[in-house]
């Protein structure tokens, strides 16, 4: 019977973990099959990278994030410069947000985005990965990069697909390089010192074109100083077939385009008619222009014409995004246990810690229904204990609790007031930024009489730690930090100046990336609260009423709507007279939970924890996992907390009734036996009393 519950168990975890995994909220890629670029999942990983005989160029990304929609266009550009360098090194991403992907991401220990990983060739496993340092976003110098990873890799391995980085001679002539290329129709020399990155990026980019023959020399080449006049380093000199004389010297160290376009402007001169009229040259960067948008491009941003700005009118706001949600608080919950914290794949040292200070606070303060606080009440008691958690204890542990508690945090990642007009766009972000906004009115609201509370050590440092730490966008949780300095978080020592600390901070923070391309144009950045939802917040003069502020912020992030995103399942129920249907009454199925906000459970769970430890000790029952919320409604109010407890109560009160009553009338009948004899030892009527009764009646 136990092996048989186990085995049920184990089943129901595997069922909850792939639930959780498969069926997240869907994201949508950000590049297109337009792009020069390989787009790998868990399914196609493994077989498109390892054990090939070319290089690959990750990025690892998240659509949800900030920083991968601002940067997602800058690679884009990237992979086109790259688009011929496919047979040795391809550009390739891999969205995080996938769900099918997260095992995949935390293998490649992949906590933040966007992460740029170079891998080898031959690779054989994420070891054979290395992290790219280097600067992103510089697109000119981005493929100097890339070319001295390949470098580098052909150095160790020596690949016989790859072509040589090694220089020509100081001898060697321009026929005898001629003489090795004779299909080719240009050949390019690059005059460069070690490290030879224009050079390494030129061998690269033409290498699958045998038209182009490249050679790397020094430039004390005896035929390049011939040519130039002196030793100069980081020159392209270009030659054709009609002579033995450059037809094109390049100006001193030009970018990689640069001289990629020039040597494709020669090469259809020299091939002239055997080319398309029109068409571009392989290894070109030439493509078709974009198809054009909209006129006056999108609503409500700056847009070019004729080399002036102009300003579309302003997108009036949706206010349906101001709303405290339920569903937009569980949802962020979810997310970040199941997600967010568990991508590295072990956490710990001051990780740990952070994880386990912000465990506090969502223990504490984090409003929501009562089984989602039980569940980060236990998670916090197991992770205090920890020194070092796997990824995969942590989401077996937030399994195991969603079991014990009915399943309280949804499978099902949905957003209401934190919806976007894109899946990339809003979602998490914004339920993160709703949560840290209700943790800290709710700690307002049950400290602020509190003389010792101080709300930067109990929240604020907390939730910057962790957003530091923990939030996969690398580029919003640095920005965080630097926000965080410049607002003086350590100032914030009040409840009040705690909520209004992160009202402030988000505020700026929305002006900072009002018209990124992160922002959701039909949810447009602008400061909250807007007027048209808290007018006494602003004056005549247009400040901000800092009280009325204060007041509107507890309000409006204490008042969680418990709105449906779907109708709950319903039924009819109809009433017959004579056969015939009189009243036809609608009923629903599972009635939800009320809201609450973050009232302690600590009584709660100590009351449960009294239980099972005295099934444990009877030797009764299987423990319960969970009880119905009714049971311990008495308990959080002071009173007896459970139904059991109240029977415990009545069988000692009826057990000391019992005793009053045999105790009275074992005395009843003392006293009547003493009455008794009494009566007849005493009264008229009793027989002489002799001291020998043998003589009384003889007598």
């Amino acid at each position: 019977m136990d092996e048989g519950l186990a085995g049920r168990g184990s089943l129901s975890l595997s069922l909850f973990l792939l639930l959780v995994i498969s069926s997240l909220i869907s994201a949508k890629s950000l590049y297109d099959p337009s792009d020069p670029i390989l787009e790998l999942d868990n399914d196609t990983f493994n077989s498109s990278v390892y054990g090939q005989k070319r290089a690959f160029f990750i990025e690892f990304y998240s659509s949800w994030c900030g920083a991968c929609i601002g940067y997602a266009p800058t690679f884009k550009k990237f992979a086109r410069q790259l688009e011929s360098w496919s047979p040795i090194v391809q550009v390739t991403v891999v969205n995080c947000a996938e769900d099918k992907n997260m095992p995949l991401c935390r293998e490649h220990q992949i906590a933040a985005f966007p992460t740029l990983k170079y891998f080898k060739y031959n690779s054989r496993s994420a070891e054979d990965a290395t992290i790219f340092t280097g600067d992103k976003h510089d697109l000119p110098y981005l493929p100097f990069s890339v070319a001295q990873l390949v470098h580098d890799n052909w150095k160790t391995e020596r690949p016989a697909e790859w072509p040589s980085f090694e220089a020509i001679a100081p001898s060697t002539t321009v026929r005898e390089i001629w003489s090795a290329a004779e299909t080719a129709n240009l050949v390019a020399v690059v005059s460069q010192e070690e490290p030879s990155l224009l050079a390494w990026a030129l061998t690269i980019n033409y290498a699958g074109d045998k038209r182009v023959r490249t050679a790397i020399a020094r430039p004390d080449h005896v035929q390049i100083v011939k040519e130039v006049g002196s030793s100069i380093d980081g020159k392209v000199l270009v030659y054709d077939k009609s002579g033995q004389r450059p037809v094109f010297i390049s100006p001193e160290k030009p970018s990689f385009t640069d001289a990629q376009e020039k040597i494709s402007e020669f090469l259809q001169q020299a091939i002239g008619d055997s080319l398309d009229k029109g068409a571009a040259a392989p290894g070109s960067n030439a493509q078709a222009p974009p198809p054009p948008g909209p006129p006056g491009g999108p609503p409500g941003r700056v847009v070019t014409s004729g080399g002036q700005k102009q300003h579309d009118p302003a997108v009036l706001a949706d206010l349906s995004q101001y709303q405290m949600q339920l569903v937009d608080v569980e949802s962020a919950i979810a997310y970040m246990l199941t997600r967010e914290i568990p991508r590295r794949s072990r956490i710990e040292g001051e990780d740990l810690t952070s994880l386990k200070d912000w465990m506090g606070v969502m223990a504490k303060y984090a409003p929501g229904r009562t089984p989602t606080r039980r569940l980060l009440y236990r998670l916090n008691e197991w992770i205090q204990s920890k020194f070092s958690v796997t990824a995969d204890d942590w989401m077996a542990q937030v399994a195991s609790l969603q079991m014990e508690l009915g399943n309280p945090l949804p499978a099902e990642i949905t957003w209401l007031a934190c919806r976007g007009s894109s899946p990339n766009l809003r979602g998490y972000t914004c339920g993160l930024w709703t949560l840290g906004h209700a943790v800290t009115v709710e700690a307002y609201t049950a400290e602020k009489n509190n003389l010792s509370f101080n709300s930067v050590h109990s929240v604020l440092s907390p939730f910057r730690h962790f957003i530091v730490r923990f939030l996969s966008c690398g580029e919003c949780a640095a920005n965080f930090a630097k926000e965080a300095e410049k607002h003086n978080l350590e100032a914030a020592i009040k409840s009040e100046d705690m909520v209004m600390w992160l009202w402030n901070t988000h505020n700026s923070v929305n002006t900072r990336l009002s018209g990124a391309p992160a922002e959701d144009p039909k949810h447009p950045k602008r400061t909250f609260p807007p007027k048209e939802i808290c007018r006494q917040c602003w004056r005549s003069d247009g400040s901000v009423d800092q009280d009325a502020t204060l007041q509107f912020l507890v309000n409006y992030y204490g008042n969680v709507k418990n709105d449906p995103v779907k109708p709950d399942p319903e039924y009819t129920v109809k009433t017959f007279q004579d056969g015939k249907v009189v009243e036809a009454e609608k009923r629903h199925f599972n009635p939800r939970f009320g809201v609450n906000g973050a009232e302690k459970v600590d009584k709660l769970e100590r009351a449960e924890q009294r239980l099972q430890l005295e099934r444990a000790t009877l030797d009764t029952a299987p423990l319960r996992s969970g009880r119905e919320l009714d049971d311990f409604k008495n308990e959080l109010l002071g009173s007896p907390s459970s139904s059991r407890g109240n029977s415990q109560f009545l069988l000692i009160s009826l057990s000391i009734i019992a005793f009053l009553v045999i105790l009275g009338y074992c005395k009843y009948r003392r006293n009547r036996s003493k009455f008794w004899k009494t009566f007849y030892y005493s009264n008229d009527f009793k027989l002489p009393w002799h001291s020998d009764p043998v003589k009384q009646y003889t007598a």
